[in-house]
């Protein structure tokens, strides 16, 4: 049993979250207590969690690189192991995501049209490339994959990046 600092009430210790930093290893409050703090505080806690994100861009944009990067390289093998034991799966996955249309998209961050029969799969490969996808928009969907060329290579003669080899 423990006292609660915010109720005053005597609990069994399941009532409490652990806390390593204190003694008995569990937090001062009760979690009915935290949780109606939180609810409480909502505003000013997102704006202190916001005011101090945007205070420490650089060192958690630092944290977070160096974070992925010992991540990757730490499970660069696994992940590789799972796509080949996954394969078959994630194809079918892939393949789930086709509607039937032939779809031009555009990403305004990049000023960069480009046409695709699977939007998902084509923006995570955006995405890998290092392109931001926020954002992106369907222009036009076609069933016929010409004219969805035709509109693309107009797209590009009046000024939009990107490209299609499959022409």
């Amino acid at each position: 049993m423990k006292n609660c600092k915010g109720c005053g009430e005597t609990k069994s210790l399941n009532e409490f979250h652990k806390y390593k930093s204190t003694s008995d290893g569990l937090q001062h409050k009760c979690k009915t207590c935290v949780k109606q703090y939180h609810l409480d505080n909502a505003k000013s806690i997102k704006a202190n969690r916001k005011q101090y994100n945007i205070t420490n861009k650089e060192s958690i944009k630092k944290s977070i690189k160096v974070y992925n990067k010992a991540y990757n390289s730490t499970n660069k093998k696994a992940k590789k192991q799972y796509y080949k034991d996954n394969k078959e799966a994630i194809k079918a996955y892939s393949l789930a995501k086709k509607d039937g249309y032939h779809s031009v998209y555009l990403l305004p961050k990049h000023n960069y049209v480009g046409i695709t029969d699977n939007v998902y799969y084509r923006m995570s490969l955006h995405k890998n490339k290092g392109k931001d996808t926020t954002g992106f928009r369907i222009l036009e969907k076609f069933k016929d994959r010409k004219l969805g060329l035709e509109l693309e290579s107009q797209l590009h003669l009046i000024g939009y990046k990107g490209g299609n080899k499959n022409h």
